[in-house]
C-alpha cells in the first residue's frame, strides 16, 4: 500500500471520492466487505466510501463498548441510516467492562480496550462474516491488530482469502 501526498490546492473532492469508491468497487468485485464504524472521522469516511462503492455488500458494525456518551451509539446509527447505510450495533459492554475491571493505569486501560475490541469482538465478527475484504479508516497499527486477530493476510484494501 502506498502513501501519496495530495496538496489541498490540488484536491478535487468529488474526483477523489469517485476515484476511491471506484478502487474499492474494483478490488472487492462481487464480494463482501466488512468495517467497524466508531462515528469518528476516519471510520465515517471509509463507511461512506464503502457504501458508495458496494451498497449492501458492505457489512458495517458499531461496537457498543459502554464507554461512550449516553445515546451516542444510537445517534451515530441514526445519522448513517439517513444516508442509507445499515449499521448493526453489537452490544459488547459486558466484555469491555470485564476487561477493564480492576485496571487503574490509563495505558493498561487503553491496551485492555484495544485487545478486547480486536480479539474478543471485531476479530470474531470479521471471521464470522466470511467477508474477504476489510475496510478500515484508521491508523496502520489498528489495521495490523485487526488482521492479526482475524488470522488474515493483508493487501491494499486489507483482503484475505
Amino acid at each position: 500500500m502506498g502513501i501519496t501526498e495530495i496538496k489541498a490546492s490540488e484536491l478535487n473532492p468529488k474526483q477523489f471520492i469517485d476515484q476511491k469508491a471506484c478502487e474499492i468497487a474494483e478490488t472487492v468485485g462481487t464480494g463482501l466487505a466488512i468495517n467497524a464504524l466508531s462515528g469518528g472521522v476516519d471510520s465515517s469516511a471509509v463507511t461512506m466510501l464503502g457504501h458508495k462503492a458496494l451498497g449492501s455488500r458492505l457489512k458495517t458494525y458499531f461496537i457498543d463498548n459502554g464507554i461512550m456518551r449516553e445515546g451516542e451509539p444510537q445517534r451515530i446509527v441514526d445519522i448513517f441510516k439517513k444516508q442509507g447505510v445499515k449499521v448493526e450495533v453489537i452490544d459488547a459492554q459486558a466484555k469491555f467492562f470485564k476487561a477493564l475491571r480492576g485496571i487503574t493505569d490509563p495505558e493498561e486501560k487503553r491496551e485492555a480496550i484495544t485487545q478486547t475490541f480486536y480479539k474478543d469482538v471485531f476479530g470474531k465478527l470479521v471471521k464470522a462474516s466470511k467477508a474477504k475484504y476489510l475496510l478500515q479508516g484508521t491508523i496502520l497499527t489498528d489495521v495490523d491488530e485487526t488482521v492479526a486477530a482475524s488470522s488474515a493476510s493483508t493487501m491494499s484494501l486489507h483482503s484475505w482469502a
